[in-house]
């Protein structure tokens, strides 16, 4: 399998760092949850997230693609998504690009595992409470356009719609081929 976080470099292959947005915004790694009820300690909120996106070279196209793996991970019903599962790529030119999503799961799949996501969208750490106006809302709290948002969460929606049935065909195969365990269905 290849890797993002290598390349090519003569006969063999350079490292590309990477930091986590726990790292990028100067938090401890366990701080990695927005809500440590454990620790008691705050991890970074998407505010911090954002502001560190803003101050890279590319900071509009990195905030785009943050966006898009926001909208993604509250879809899929990755609740997850901590600061430790978003990272950026830092090129030795110094330039700074958002790492692919990685770490990827559907807690509603296992049933002792929390609903609540990993951060708040606007206040709100359930998918199933988030609504246009909190996208409107944690648009507006992260200097970004609402409408623009919105559109992407439609569009984002839609393809993972469209791409539903060949996923559940997918799974039913290797079900029935053995080569996964039996799913609980979600809920």
């Amino acid at each position: 399998m290849k890797r993002y976080d290598r390349e090519p470099h003569g006969r063999s292959l350079r490292r590309i760092h990477q930091e986590d947005f726990c790292q990028a915004t100067g938090h401890i790694p366990s701080t990695k949850y927005e809500s440590n009820l454990a620790t008691k300690l705050r991890g970074p909120p998407l505010k911090d997230c954002f502001d560190v996106l803003r101050n890279t070279q590319a900071g509009a196209f990195n905030a785009a693609r943050f966006v898009d793996f926001l909208v993604f991970n509250v879809l899929c019903g990755n609740v997850d998504a901590h600061s430790k599962n978003y990272s950026l790529l830092l090129q030795p030119s110094g330039a700074a690009s958002m790492a692919p999503l990685y770490d990827v799961m559907n807690g509603d799949i296992y049933p002792d595992v929390t609903r609540n996501l990993a951060m708040k969208i606007a206040g709100k750490n359930r998918g199933h409470d988030i609504y246009a106006r909190h996208w409107d809302r944690m648009a507006e709290e992260n200097h970004l356009s609402g409408a623009q948002v919105r559109w992407r969460v439609g569009e984002l929606s839609q393809a993972v719609l469209d791409a539903l049935p060949s996923v559940v065909e997918e799974l039913n195969a290797r079900l029935a081929r053995g080569g996964l365990k039996r799913l609980r269905r979600a809920r």
